[in-house]
């Protein structure tokens, strides 16, 4: 891919095909340098390579054009959204890469669980030496990991569908979704990949001295999903975009025009707004809600939905607010641009675990049921109260949750831990 330039006019990034090597001997082309990158922390088996270009020409020909081309006459032409087109082949690569990390976080959970089911060490009442899967802290850092995956999977399934139902949508020119695909895509591989990342890392620390050695497979997962974190655009980048997106959509709110279905939300609550009902009001119904009322799905969505929209809206205020330019105004709010697109995307996640369960309702056993229904509200609840959670402290910044009611969270998530 490289910049398209006919005489003053930049037309931007388009493919072009580039025979690298001569077919007999397999040296590379005049003007062409190629070699190797070097090792790397994993996927050593993975050839990565750089090539550098000095005044290579090549035919008109090799121009793909799809999408754009250039006639003899240096005449340009383009279908609408060309570039968008020429794009969405990236946005598959990133909901592979979230697929991936679903794996790679069950693997590195699975592989401490089982260990700390037969790794023995301190006595009980009865004198017999106890296996440290027993003990609470091993619980929760490892049933929180699983819950987590399988949040992870549902909204990777989630992503692939969409993906799926958008390039057909494309085959027959509807282009309109797109841009809803790439904010889902960026999201979810930039969550799924941080989170597994830090994940697996646990995961290993959860074995002691055992994870440590390169037999338990645990380093190199740690080493393959830190790639994974980096692969198809660094995370802190695609949490931009994602906020990017999010700050047009409140803009389409305010100009009355339509949402994704997916984030009426904003929609929606702007119309409570309207009847003046104030950001995180609905407290005042949620309020009185203790203990195991948070074990409730629909109340744990609100939370989530509550947290996301209040963020998102405070930082299209100050963003669109602003008297800098609007470049500056971008990075002096990055990083709450940043919290709200990670809220809106853990909103996003917990809803399509609720889904998921909603949709395999009677298909399963009672029993099996039950235990995703005890998975999910562990994720949702584990994620507020978790002190090393990203941006935790925007659960309760605005009095949404008390500090009361927050005990009683805990306390459901301890009741869970079994």
């Amino acid at each position: 891919m490289a910049r398209l330039l006919v005489g003053p006019r930049d037309h931007g990034p388009h493919l072009f095909i580039v025979q690298l090597r001569f077919l007999v001997d397999g040296k590379p082309l005049p003007g062409i340098k190629l070699g190797d990158i070097g090792l790397k922390m994993a996927y050593n088996g993975v050839d990565n390579d750089f090539a550098t270009f000095t005044h290579v020409r090549i035919p008109r020909s090799n121009m793909l054009t799809k999408y754009a081309m250039v006639a003899p006459d240096g005449t340009y032409t383009a279908v609408p959204n060309n570039i968008v087109l020429t794009h969405s082949t990236m946005l598959l690569g990133r909901d592979i890469i979230a697929r991936v990390a679903v794996s790679q976080l069950a693997q590195a959970t699975t592989v401490a669980t089982r260990y700390s089911t037969v790794r023995e060490q301190g006595y009980g009442p009865d004198g017999i030496e106890l296996p440290i899967i027993h003990y609470k802290h091993q619980q929760s850092r490892l049933l929180t990991l699983v819950a987590k995956s399988y949040a992870m999977l549902f909204a990777a399934k989630h992503c692939s569908a969409v993906y799926k139902r958008a390039m057909k949508q494309r085959e027959q020119g509807d282009l309109s979704v797109l841009p809803y695909v790439h904010c889902l895509t960026a999201g979810l591989k930039a969550w799924s990949t941080g989170e597994a990342a830090d994940g697996v890392e646990d995961a290993r620390k959860c074995c002691g001295g055992h994870g440590f050695l390169v037999i338990s497979g645990l380093p190199d997962i740690v080493a393959s999903s830190a790639g994974m974190a980096t692969f198809k655009g660094e995370n802190y980048v695609l949490w931009l975009q994602v906020g990017r997106y999010l700050l047009k959509c409140v803009d389409s709110v305010v100009q009355g025009k339509k949402l994704h279905h997916e984030m009426a939300y904003l929609a929606d609550e702007t119309a409570h707004l309207k009847h003046g009902r104030v950001a995180g009001s609905s407290a005042q119904q949620t309020g009185e809600e203790q203990g195991t009322d948070f074990l409730q799905r629909d109340v744990q969505l609100e939370v989530y939905r509550c947290r996301a929209y209040r963020l998102i809206q405070a930082v299209h205020g100050k963003v669109r607010g602003s008297k800098k330019t609007p470049e500056e105004a971008w990075n002096e709010h990055m990083l709450p641009i940043i919290t709200a697109s990670r809220a809106h995307v853990e909103y996003t996640v917990l809803r399509t675990f609720n889904t998921h369960l909603s949709n395999l309702k009677g298909s399963i056993s009672a029993p099996l049921e039950l235990l995703l229904e005890k998975l999910c509200s562990l994720f949702a609840l584990s994620s507020i109260t978790n002190s090393c959670t990203v941006d935790a402290t925007s659960f309760i910044e605005d009095g949404y949750l008390s500090s009361l009611q927050m005990s009683s969270i805990r306390e459901s998530v301890n009741g869970l831990l079994k």
